[in-house]
């Protein structure tokens, strides 16, 4: 898979979606265009009352674009540390800001008293804020929940984006727009006016979508990570809280830089979305594996599988049809690499393959991407090479064994080593037996208490002997 063909896939998948959110970013900066183009003075103070009221005063244009850029890494924990930052600059008097700044030699502290956080210095918005953080941190940081956690991450950054593109379009429209019908304000010409809130708007609308593209890399990377961490995670006790007390802390780091060394915040963000960037491809297919054997099946439970589920997928590439051509397929189904296959450079972990069974025919497709030809790795099953397929805990199995590791089936505490491995969805649960029948393939569980059984028997008949 190249970077061109993550992105596409990416696109169409979450087509409606991204649609969405730019069509968010559009609206507000219309309204950005709308209220720079007020000429009047009067009208600017309404226009001030309005927007302050909506958005906020809370610093310059970079404040809140920073906010929307460290969002990714964690929206609620950056919506909290925001809250807390409101609180107390409610309670702090001006004094003891001045005298902060001293400190730690910045100047002007004081002048943030007078700033508005918009809707987040309203009680209800903060009481969301960290009620949304205690709930995912809660979850994140216990070993038994982590899982649940991760699955619904999903459904979490793409809430969280379209809070972000909310919080940030009112900051900026408090920030800029009063700003520049001042100025416009002065300019007795008209075409000055729409010049002027014209470049507002554009200028609106690049920064809340370069918002949206940076959360996404970033959010998408972050998602990455955590499945990634996941095996480790809900095993070794205490790693959960761990790592979501580095995020948090890491957050904080970035928001201080953010305040009072933009500079150094850009160096060092820029770093990381540019890892983010290069990891796209690899961070696509890993998520794209956990969401199809992991998160659809985990929503799908609630209302149950579909008994009638095709066994021959409604989805399947038109190359993959064109490959198979007429040689009549009983089942295609998409299924997951569970592992690397040696010497084959464009296997990778985790990659979507299509599994074909035409008659005696069982083997893996793929789509060339660029190429109208497919990848194919036909599956051999014979008595010195079974296949085998197996019913695991969230998804179902397909593999075959290294030479010699069959006499390894059924003792305790040794691993049996495979050599191919691919899953498919639990969601065809109850298609289990057909495919089990159209392929062939030997049930693993049913052949592991022959054979322990068999074990039993054999020992038996020593100690008799």
């Amino acid at each position: 898979m190249t970077y061109k063909q993550a992105f596409q896939e990416f696109y169409y998948e979450n087509k409606r979606f991204i649609l969405f959110c730019v069509s968010i970013c559009l609206v507000f900066s219309m309204l950005a265009y709308g209220n720079a183009h007020l000429t009047r003075a009067s009208e600017t103070v309404t226009m001030t009352e309005t927007v302050s009221t909506l958005g906020g005063e809370f610093g310059t244009v970079f404040a809140p674009v920073a906010e929307g850029y460290m969002s990714g890494i964690d929206t609620p924990t950056v919506l909290t540390i925001l809250c807390g930052i409101s609180i107390a600059l409610d309670h702090i008097p001006e004094s003891a800001l001045t005298k902060v700044g001293e400190v730690i030699d910045v100047d002007g502290l004081e002048g943030l008293a007078d700033y508005s956080f918009g809707i987040i210095d309203y009680n209800f918005f903060r009481v969301l804020c960290v009620v949304w953080f205690v709930i995912t941190k809660l979850l994140k940081s216990n070993e038994l929940t982590r899982t649940t956690a991760v699955i619904l991450e999903d459904v979490e950054t793409k809430i969280g984006a379209v809070v972000t593109i909310l919080v940030v379009a009112t900051q900026f429209l408090a920030n800029i727009a009063p700003q520049t019908t001042v100025q416009a304000a002065g300019n007795s010409m008209q075409t000055g006016h729409a010049v002027q809130s014209g470049f507002t708007a554009i200028m609106c609308f690049g920064l809340l979508v370069s918002v949206f593209i940076t959360y996404f890399f970033v959010s998408y990377f972050i998602y990455f990570v955590d499945i990634i961490l996941l095996p480790v995670c809900s095993v070794v006790g205490l790693s959960s809280f761990g790592v979501e007390l580095l995020k948090t802390i890491g957050i904080g780091v970035l928001f201080y830089l953010s305040i009072f060394h933009p500079a150094l915040f850009l160096v060092v963000f820029g770093a990381f979305f540019i890892v983010a960037v290069l990891l796209f491809k690899k961070a696509y297919i890993t998520i794209r594996y956990f969401k199809n054997i992991y998160v659809k099946p985990f929503f799908k439970r609630f209302k149950g599988f579909d008994r009638e589920i095709p066994v021959i997928s409604p989805k399947v590439p038109k190359k993959v049809l064109d490959y198979i051509g007429d040689a009549g397929a009983d089942i295609i189904i998409p299924v997951y690499l569970a592992r690397k296959v040696e010497n084959q450079d464009y296997v990778i972990k985790h990659d979507r393959w299509w599994f074909v069974s035409a008659g005696n025919k069982k083997f893996l497709c793929k789509p060339c991407f660029g190429k109208n030809d497919c990848y194919c790795m036909e599956l051999v099953n014979n008595s010195a090479d079974k296949m085998f397929i197996k019913k695991s805990l969230r998804f179902f199995e397909v593999f075959n064994l290294e030479a010699g590791e069959e006499n390894n089936i059924g003792k305790l505490f040794t691993k049996v080593h495979k050599k191919m491995h691919f899953v498919f969805s639990m969601e065809y649960c109850y298609r289990f037996e057909e495919l089990r029948e159209l392929t062939g393939y030997t049930d693993y569980t049913i052949y592991c208490n022959q054979v322990k059984e068999a074990n039993k028997l054999s020992k038996k008949q020593l100690k008799f002997n």
